[in-house]
C-alpha cells in the first residue's frame, strides 16, 4: 500500500485545526483527508471501509446529543473492526490514553506544535504494518497451495511405487 491508496477519514469538529491538518498532511506527505465535523456524519460513512481514523476525542462538549470520541471508537470497532483508529487530543491524559487504546485506537497523539508530524509518523508507521500483513498473508497463502501441490506430487509418487510393486 502507498501513501494515496491510504483512505483515511478525520473526526475534528475544530474547522480550523481540521483544515490545517488535512492541508498539511496532503501537501507536506501526500495523504488524501475526507474530514468530519461529528462523529455521526463519518460513522454514515464508515460503509465505505477507511483505513485510518483520525478522531478527536472531545467532541462538541456544547452539543449535548454529539457523540464524544469513546463513543465513536466504540461504534468504528462494531461495524469496520480493522480500519486503525488514532486518537488526536488537546488533553495529555495518560490514563484516558490507556483506555482509549484498551478499546481499540492503535495510537493517542496530543494536539501540539507537532501534530502534523506526529500524525505522519504515525500514518507511516501504519502504512508499514498493513504492507507487513500483506506480505504475510501472501506468503501463508503461497505456502498454503505449495503444501497442497506437494502433497498431490506425494500421492501421484506413492500410487506409482505400488502400482508398479504389484506389476512389476
Amino acid at each position: 500500500m502507498e501513501i494515496k491508496d491510504l483512505k483515511i477519514f478525520m473526526v475534528e469538529d475544530n474547522e480550523l485545526f481540521a483544515h490545517m491538518i488535512s492541508a498539511a498532511l496532503a501537501s507536506q506527505y501526500g495523504y488524501n483527508v475526507v474530514v468530519f465535523y461529528t462523529g455521526e456524519d463519518m460513522l454514515k460513512r464508515i460503509h465505505e471501509k477507511p483505513d485510518v481514523v483520525l478522531l478527536d476525542f472531545q467532541l462538541d462538549s456544547s452539543n449535548l446529543n454529539c457523540m464524544n470520541g469513546d463513543k465513536v471508537l466504540e461504534q468504528i470497532m462494531q461495524l469496520q473492526p480493522h480500519t486503525k483508529v488514532v486518537i488526536i487530543s488537546s488533553q495529555d491524559d495518560l490514563e484516558q490514553a490507556i483506555e482509549l487504546l484498551k478499546y481499540g485506537a492503535c495510537d493517542y497523539i496530543c494536539k501540539d506544535l507537532q501534530s502534523v508530524n506526529n500524525i505522519a509518523t504515525t500514518l507511516q508507521r501504519l502504512i508499514e504494518l498493513m504492507n507487513l500483513k500483506s506480505e504475510v498473508s501472501y506468503y501463508k497463502n503461497k505456502s498454503s497451495k505449495e503444501q497442497k501441490r506437494l502433497a498431490i506430487m506425494m500421492s501421484v509418487v506413492f500410487v506409482g511405487l505400488v502400482v508398479s510393486y504389484f506389476l512389476g
